[in-house]
This record gives C-alpha cells, sequence and structure tokens, in this order.
C-alpha cells in the first residue's frame, strides 16, 4: 500500500501589534463611528455584561467593512466559571461567521476586558486559544473595554489567535491603550451623537 504523501505544515504568519494597535487606535475609533454598525451594536455595553465580534475587512477606500460573526452573548452575573462568561460562550455559537478575507482583523467588544483569575480557563487565555483551534494561529484580534470602571478609562488591546499565555502578556503590555469613540464626536460633531452612548 503506497505511503501518504506528508502534508506541508501551515506557516504561522507574523502578527505585528505595533501595527496593529496604532491602525486601530488613532482610526478605528472614527470608523466604528462612522462605520455605525459596531457603535449601534454595543452602545449599552458599559452597563451591562455582554460580548459581541466582528471582522473588520479593509475597503480599498481608507477605512473597514463590518461583519458581525455571530449573535451577541449576554450573562445576568459574573458566573464563577469562566466558561459561563459571555467571552467564551459566543465562541461555543453554531453558523458562525468565518474570516471573510486573509487580512480580516477579529474585533470584539465586552464591558470588562477578558477576566484573568485562572492562568488556564479564564478568558484572556482561553480565548485565543480557542480561536487558534477554530480558525488558526495568527489571525489579529482587538479587544474593546467598555466599563470605565474598575479601569480609569475605556481601553483596548491586541493580541492574536493562537497566542500563549507568555505571548498574550507580552501583547497586552505592548499594546494597551484608552479608546474613545473618535475625535469628531468630543469636538462637537453632531454626526457622532447617539453613538457613544458609554459615557
Amino acid at each position: 500500500m503506497p505511503k501518504k504523501k506528508k502534508q506541508p505544515q501551515r506557516q504561522t504568519p507574523e502578527v505585528d501589534m505595533t501595527e496593529i494597535v496604532w491602525s486601530t487606535a488613532a482610526e478605528m475609533g472614527n470608523q466604528r463611528v462612522r462605520d455605525g454598525i459596531i457603535a449601534q451594536a454595543v452602545v449599552h455595553y458599559v452597563e451591562e455584561m455582554a460580548y459581541i465580534a466582528h471582522w473588520l475587512t479593509p475597503s480599498g477606500r481608507g477605512g473597514y467593512v463590518a461583519k458581525r460573526i455571530g449573535r451577541e452573548a449576554s450573562s445576568k452575573g459574573l458566573e464563577k466559571n469562566p466558561t459561563n462568561h459571555p467571552d467564551q460562550k459566543f465562541w461555543t455559537e453554531q453558523n458562525l461567521v468565518e474570516r471573510p478575507s486573509a487580512d480580516s482583523i477579529r474585533v470584539t467588544d465586552c464591558k470588562r476586558f477578558p477576566c484573568e483569575k485562572h492562568k488556564i480557563s479564564s478568558c484572556k487565555y482561553a480565548v485565543p486559544r480557542m480561536l487558534g483551534e477554530k480558525y488558526g494561529k495568527g489571525v489579529p484580534m482587538v479587544i474593546y473595554a467598555h466599563s470605565e470602571w474598575p479601569l480609569p478609562a475605556k481601553k483596548m488591546y491586541c493580541t492574536c489567535s493562537g497566542a500563549k499565555q507568555e505571548e498574550v502578556d507580552g501583547h497586552y503590555d505592548a499594546t494597551v491603550v484608552e479608546w474613545d469613540w473618535g475625535q469628531r464626536e468630543r469636538k462637537g460633531d453632531k454626526g457622532g451623537e447617539g453613538h457613544r452612548g458609554s459615557d
């Protein structure tokens, strides 16, 4: 019986977190207001413990096209078991939308940053591991927290699917920044009114 040919191993793409964080922090705030899809979907997240994720795919015109990956996952309270948190419940849904293209970025929104009390099962480390198994390693992820408590301001950071615990921690340290819904709204532009919602 002829031996099966060995399949070539898939190359893991290098993820430049510095480039990702600047493109998101400097431009995505305005994009999220301009696009409206994400802003309207997550306007209540500062009050409610809910989670949703979108694919952001470059449009070729200097912006992004947003596409919801699945249904919002919510929780009435913080469960002791991290696998019951909306962060992980979302990714166990059926019929999640596959990555539209090789340059699509995964953007997630929740009230607070992923929990990290349990080093193995906590959402901060479990979700990148789950997504590495589901979508492959190296897909950029941008995580937005909407509550200013217990943090002094709304913050976001970047990591990637398949990242190990120490890599996730390194990505966080290198990329965490404050965010808002965009400079134009803070300057009184009525075009963004209603999208902010979290103040």
